[in-house]
């Protein structure tokens, strides 16, 4: 069902107003107390800062099978987020797209994903389950960055990766994945080996 709010067309499914241009979600409005989202088949594409000042509450969005893209800072400081689960045809999951997501718990990245960016996931505090496939080639600077209660930290090596030696600064992520992850290593200019 399609609604008109200040001059601005919204689809709603009951739990949720959204505006969305073309495949291009711009705004989701989730009604007070709703902690699940699910994003319309429609939408290949989140924009940045999607849920505005409607954070609050949102435990678990669900995206669709299609989606294509989640622009950089899209649900960044979503605090009451737990969990997420990232389609298989989002190939980058762009800078900072959920940084400092303080309940942030679980992040399962699909097979088919190819780089996590700068600060994707920084600072998530409560992030403790990570899943990474072998799809994944590149992980950017600080792109689990402080995430300091890492315990199962699941990566499926691909022989091409290449890892920022900062994306996981100030992390506890295991010695042994360390040392898995050693010879995918790429120092950058200026900065510290290996900063555990």
């Amino acid at each position: 069902m399609n609604v008109i709010i200040d001059s601005k067309e919204y689809y709603t499914d009951g739990n949720a107003f959204f505006r969305i241009i073309g495949r291009t979600l711009y705004e989701c409005n989730p009604l007070p107390g709703v902690e699940e989202v699910v994003i319309p088949d429609r939408v290949y594409e989140i924009s940045r800062n999607v849920l505005g000042e409607n954070k609050k509450g949102v435990k678990r969005i669900i995206f669709p099978r299609a989606l294509e893209r989640i622009e950089s800072g899209a649900f960044m400081m979503c605090n009451s987020l737990t969990e997420i689960d990232i389609p298989w045809r989002v190939k980058y999951v762009e800078e900072y797209a959920f940084s400092s997501c303080k309940d942030l718990e679980r992040v399962t990245i699909s097979e088919g994903v190819k780089t996590i960016d700068n600060s994707a996931f920084s600072n998530c505090e409560a992030l403790s389950y990570v899943s990474i496939p072998k799809s994944v080639t590149c992980i950017e600077p600080n792109a689990f960055a402080y995430c300091k209660r890492i315990e199962h930290f699941e990566i499926d090596i691909n022989p091409s990766l290449k890892v920022s030696d900062t994306a996981f600064s100030g992390t506890a992520i295991s010695s042994e994945v360390r040392e898995s992850l050693m010879e995918h290593f790429c120092y950058m200019k200026d900065n510290p080996l290996f900063p555990f």
